[in-house]
């Protein structure tokens, strides 16, 4: 019952002074109080005593008082009496049901008085600090608080190690701060303090220093204070509800407090400066939590908004941080702030989205508390950013033409593409964080096109693809793969100053696209369109194959296409296939186009060139076949098919061409007829006469083949090739028989063409051979002598021909000369005869040496040969010559001596040059003429070279 009124009385007591400046619940407190020190244990025996009042006890000391002199027992005797005596006291009070501050009833003075006269008595006493504790209390509970602190004050002053002075400095903080006497109540709790973590008034006394140091305005002391209070009773790691409640509601009171403080000091500043002076605290968040509550309790929005905003700038990645900032927004929203509540949700997007640093370090839990809110703000963001940017454009293209209202805008072109791209940011983000989201195929159409409008076309492109071919079942799938197409266009018109290749590689992939729509959605009335444009366009890039395959598709596409696509395609697959060499195909298509074009399209003429290239093409390939034959058939066909087509008229002369190849001579020529017959004006008829030439010559038609030259060399005005018709027509001539048109010819070339002088030589040559053949002797001479005359005047430029050819002239006036000496008789008188005969034999044997002095071989053997039986036959006709008449027998023996004597030198001679002439066998050379003076020697020398040759016979046997 004692204690029970003990913990009542003092916890009337702290509530009197906690509530007044803000503590806690005293009542739950679990700490010792006055009453529950220095309680007086009963005895412990084993024998049980009898039950006594506390009456009798009393009356018991007193009466020991009257009959006892002893001080010590004395003293002792009166402590324990005045402790009964307040038992008594406090029973008393609580059995009245009334506290000291319902009545102003003393219960407690004959108990003071009591303390007083002992302590009066016995001033020196061991264990009077408990006396004046008890006495302090007892002044206490009558509400007698002054006397109560002072007599605490003397208690610590006169006993200041005392097992009560903290309690005391506590109890004297507590009356100081009731009377508003902070700094001096402060020094009691920090004495308080002082005795260390035992004593159980440390926390509470901790706190109390708090209070008065933020009493007192020095509030950066008391968060320092409070700071320990809170790290003391709340650890870290449990929750505010699983604390006694006695420290809940301390903690609230500190937050509480602390937030007071915060607020009269820089705000959310002063906690990161708490944190940085006293360290990191667990229960930050709250801190900030309490200040932005009492911030929006005075209706402060803005600092509401800074507070949490300050929070979440130091702690990003705090899960705290997303909710403080939907309370920002929501401060900013009941603090009318419109123009930041739509970047503050922006900002937890950024903070907290799919996009973020928060996002990729959160579990799943933590994620799936951020979706609710960021799908509400996501979708806002989108759906401002796109109204914001169609209301830019809209301004902007309504003032297009107009530079001057332009230029006053506050935003230009790109400032709008800019929010177009923003739109398109956040329906990204909302689709990547929400994919199965109800309303998620009318955002992905929303973000396509805002890609577009943004001008972002490569972007736009594959959102748009992604609509029409990755998302099953979109009901704008077919718009959107239409509109991918559209798009492309835009794209590729900006590609313009890429480097080589790109654009290239954005047209094949809008070609695929295009493909791929067709493929995709044939029902759609556009598909058609579009398979033909990619087949247009797959011919653009070479892609022949691709071209043909999906123009032939639409051949047979249905619903059936109209006619201009019709022709449009059959169009794709000739140019595809004659690309592809495979001309056969092309033909047949170029014959559907021109079956569908009408007679007077300007586009007929160049079908018809394709068509007669294509059958053109066909002659080639079999030509690269080896099919020659073939070749000249699709030759000739060209004009059949196309004789309006230019190349109708090199077909037909290729046919010829390859007609001589095959040798087919008659057809050739007949061709080659008719072609100069049709074009005469034509570039390939210059070339006509020359094929002519072969095919008559070919043919054995020489006559035709020299008049084809001949004409040639009229009307050819180079003179090279003019010079070398006419001398190959004066051969075909010549060979044809006509030797006058021959002879007509080679004159004309020796008169027209002095050079090169070798072929003029040989025209001269010609000029005598064919004279020769007519036996006009005349002209052959003539001939012959222009032939000596044009290699003595060719100097160095003289070579074998030329050599040959003059030698070949000289020796017909050589053996001209030897017949006139072999004509010469020797007659009486000898000596006028024979000086003749000399004449001549000098006359021939100077024709032999010119002859010789050519150096040919053939006539150099046969000029000796002739020289030498020259000689001999001087000889010969000098003994066989006629004899004077009416000589005897002496003088005809002496005559006959003295002509052997005249010829013996000849025949000496005679034999010596027949011998020179031999030994050339020697080098190898034995022609006609040298064998021909082998014989003559044995002639003139029988005895040497007229001797039979003896030939031994090897027997086989062995002897």
């Amino acid at each position: 019952m004692n204690n029970r009124l003990a913990k009542f009385c003092i916890g009337v007591l702290l509530a009197s002074n906690l509530l007044a400046c803000g503590g806690f619940d005293a009542t739950e407190r679990s700490e010792p109080t006055l009453a529950d020190l220095q309680q007086v244990a009963p005895p412990q025996k084993d024998d049980a005593l009898p039950v006594v009042s506390r009456r009798k006890v009393i009356d018991s000391y007193r009466s020991l008082l009257e009959i006892t002199d002893d001080p010590e027992i004395r003293a002792r005797a009166m402590a324990r009496l005045g402790d009964l005596m307040m038992l008594e006291s406090e029973e008393r009070q609580l059995d009245s049901g009334e506290t000291q501050q319902a009545v102003n009833r003393r219960y407690y003075d004959e108990v003071v008085a009591y303390y007083r006269q002992l302590l009066a008595e016995y001033p020196e006493r061991e264990g009077n600090d408990s006396l004046y504790y008890q006495l302090s209390k007892a002044y206490d509970l009558d509400a007698r608080q002054e006397e109560s602190a002072e007599t605490l004050d003397r208690l610590v002053r006169k006993y200041p190690d005392s097992p009560y002075a903290a309690e005391a400095h506590f109890r004297s903080g507590e009356l100081l701060f009731a009377d508003q006497r902070y700094r001096e109540a402060q020094h009691d709790y920090e004495q308080v303090l002082r005795f260390g973590l035992d004593t159980p008034f440390f926390d509470n006394a901790l706190y109390m220093k708090g209070w008065c140091e933020f009493k007192r305005s020095r509030y950066e002391e008391s968060l320092l204070s409070y700071w320990r209070v809170m790290n003391r009773i709340w650890p870290k790691n449990t929750a505010v509800e699983d604390l006694r409640k006695s420290h809940q509601n301390l903690v609230d009171d500190t937050l509480r407090v602390m937030s007071l403080a915060f607020s009269y000091l820089d705000g959310p500043v002063s906690i990161r400066q708490l944190t940085a002076d006293a360290g990191k605290m667990h229960y930050e968040p709250v801190l900030y939590e309490q200040l932005a509550e009492l911030y929006l309790s005075k209706k402060r929005y803005k600092d509401t908004a800074d507070t949490y905003q300050t929070f979440i700038d130091v702690y990003p990645n705090s899960d705290q941080a997303p909710l403080f900032h939907v309370r920002q927004i929501d401060a900013y929203d009941k603090g009318n702030f419109p123009t930041l509540i739509l970047p503050a949700k922006q900002q937890y997007v950024e903070n907290y989205g799919i996009n973020s640093y928060f996002w990729s370090i959160k579990e799943e839990a933590v994620r799936d508390s951020l979706k609710p809110k960021l799908r509400e703000y996501l979708q806002e963001l989108a759906k401002v950013a796109h109204a914001d940017a169609q209301e830019m454009k809209q301004i902007w293209q309504k003032n297009l033409g107009n530079k001057r209202k332009l230029a006053k805008l506050k935003f230009t072109d790109e400032d709008y593409f800019e929010q177009y791209r923003q739109a398109g940011r956040w329906y990204k983000e909302y689709l990547m964080t929400f994919p199965d989201a109800d309303n998620s195929n009318a955002l992905w159409f929303l973000y396509a096109e805002s890609q577009y409008e943004a001008r972002d076309y490569a972007d736009a492109i594959g959102t748009y693809q992604r609509i029409a071919y990755a998302i099953p079942d979109h009901p704008k799938g077919a718009e959107a793969g239409y509109a991918a197409l559209l798009t492309y266009d835009q794209h590729i018109e900006t590609l313009a100053d890429q480097p080589a290749g790109v654009k290239e590689r954005w047209d094949d992939k809008r070609v695929d696209s295009s493909l791929r729509f067709a493929d995709t959605y044939p029902g759609d009335p556009r598909a058609s369109a579009v398979l033909l444009k990619a087949s247009e366009d797959l011919l653009a890039r070479q892609r022949y194959a691709d071209a043909v395959s999906n123009a032939r598709r639409l051949i047979d596409w249905q619903p059936t296409i109209n006619q201009r696509q019709r022709l449009d395609a059959w169009l794709v697959i000739s140019h595809g296939e004659f690309e592809q060499q495979n001309y056969a195909a092309a033909e047949q298509g170029y014959l559907q186009v021109r079956s569908l074009l009408p007679g007077d399209d300007p586009r007929l003429a160049g079908i018809t060139e394709n068509l007669a290239a294509s059958v053109y093409k066909q002659g080639e390939q079999s030509l690269a076949d080896g099919n020659v034959r073939d070749a000249i058939d699709q030759f000739l066909r060209v004009a059949r098919v196309a004789p309006t087509a230019a190349i109708a008229v090199n077909a037909e002369f290729d046919a010829a061409t390859h007609m001589l190849t095959l040798e087919a001579w008659p057809e050739a020529i007949t061709v080659l007829q008719r072609f100069r017959q049709k074009y005469p004006n034509h570039e390939l008829s210059k070339e006509v006469p020359a094929k002519l030439i072969l095919a008559y010559q070919e043919n054995g038609q020489w006559f035709e083949a020299a008049e084809e030259l001949d004409q040639m060399a009229r009307n050819d005005a180079d003179p090279k090739s003019a010079r070398t018709a006419t001398y190959l027509s004066a051969e075909l001539y010549q060979k044809s028989g006509r030797a006058d048109k021959a002879v007509a010819l080679f004159e004309r070339y020796v008169a027209s063409y002095p050079q090169p002088i070798e072929q003029q030589l040989e025209a001269v040559f010609q000029l005598s051979e064919l004279q020769l053949a007519a036996n006009n002797t005349t002209e052959y001479e003539k001939w012959l002598n222009k032939t000596i005359q044009i290699d003595r005047d060719m100097g160095a430029q003289r070579s074998d021909r030329s050599r040959y050819l003059a030698a070949k002239s000289s020796l017909h006036f050589a053996d001209q000369r030897r017949a006139q000496f072999e004509s010469v008789k020797l007659t009486l008188p000898l000596k006028k005869s024979l000086k003749r005969k000399k004449t001549a034999l000098q006359a021939a044997l100077q024709s032999y040496e010119q002859l010789a002095n050519y150096q040919v071989e053939e006539f150099t053997t046969r000029a000796t040969f002739n020289i030498a039986n020259i000689y001999a036959q001087l000889s010969s006709d000098l003994i066989n010559s006629e004899r004077p008449p009416n000589m005897n027998e002496l003088e005809l023996a002496q005559y006959e001596v003295l002509l052997e004597e005249q010829a013996y030198p000849f025949e000496e001679q005679a034999i010596e040059i027949h011998e020179t002439n031999a030994r050339r066998s020697w080098a190898g050379i034995y022609d006609d003429w040298v064998q021909r003076s082998f014989e003559a020697l044995a002639g003139l020398m029988p005895g040497r070279y007229n001797k039979e040759e003896i030939t031994e016979v090897a027997a086989d046997a062995i002897h």
